[in-house]
């Protein structure tokens, strides 16, 4: 038996979307063609923080070289400074090779050193059994109460100092007006370690004149360790930043690079003409 296709006869769709896809109309077929639309740029978000990091600007950052060859070069001087501030007043609190004076005694009038200190001497008798001994000044001998004073604030002022530095060595944040009395704080301390010499003003090395001792020596080294710090805090104070603050507070900018145009241009040929409307 032969079967004929009629003309209402329709071939089945091919898929769902096919079955029920939009009828094609006049208006639809009208329409150029476009193509799809091209992605975005990839975005970069940066920040004003990271925008003002900078090597050489104003505020830079921590992981920058330049701010980390300054922080390697004030820790160097800070511990130099540290070891002989510190180690150099405590010599002095207990030695008293800070001048030398030579006496006679006994009856062949032998020539003996005595040794003073800022705050423990050598007596007499110490040479005598033949060992020489430091003892705390007392009523035999009068202490240089003007030194010992002088002594004091110098060790107190560098203290203070060396607080500020190594806190903010620490911490890493200090402000300025306390960055500001630390460094003079070291400028007083260098003054003050420098006045230790009034000792040589005393009664005894008036009346028996007093040489150079190892202790002066000290004072001299002290003291150019505390200049040399105030220099450097105050050679830091801008390379570091430190107290200042940016004009504007972090924000979060984006910048972000878009194509002008949305989607590909249609093609060339302008001779294409949509069919008017009926």
């Amino acid at each position: 038996a032969l079967c004929f296709a009629t003309p209402d006869a329709q071939e089945a769709p091919e898929s769902f979307e096919d079955e029920h896809a939009a009828p094609e109309t006049e208006q639809s077929r009208a329409l150029p063609p476009t193509e799809p639309p091209i992605p975005h740029d990839t975005t970069k978000v940066v920040t004003l923080e990271e925008s003002l990091a900078k090597p050489d600007g104003p505020f830079p950052s921590v992981k920058s070289p330049r701010k980390r060859r300054h922080l390697v070069q004030l820790l160097i001087v800070g511990a130099w400074a540290t070891l002989v501030g510190l180690l150099g007043n405590i010599y002095l609190g207990f030695s008293c090779y800070f001048a030398a004076v030579e006496v006679q005694v006994g009856a062949y009038s032998a020539e003996l050193d005595l040794h003073y200190g800022l705050w423990v001497y050598s007596p007499a008798q110490s040479a005598m059994v033949g060992y020489k001994y430091c003892q705390a000044y007392d009523d035999n001998q009068e202490s240089p109460l003007l030194a010992q004073v002088f002594h004091l604030a110098a060790s107190a002022a560098g203290l203070f100092s060396l607080g500020v530095l190594w806190y903010y060595m620490i911490s890493g944040v200090v402000s300025s007006g306390f960055w500001s009395a630390g460094m003079w704080s070291c400028v007083l301390a260098t003054l003050l370690q420098l006045l230790v010499f009034l000792f040589f003003t005393t009664e005894t090395c008036r009346e028996e004149g007093c040489d150079w001792g190892i202790g002066s020596s000290i004072v001299l080294v002290t003291a150019f360790a505390w200049m040399i710090l105030a220099m450097e805090m105050r050679h830091q104070r801008s390379n570091l930043g430190i107290g200042a603050r940016p004009t504007a507070s972090p924000k979060r900018v984006e910048m972000t690079t878009v194509n002008s145009q949305k989607y590909r241009p249609m093609s060339d040929d302008s001779s294409y003409t949509p069919p008017a409307m009926s």
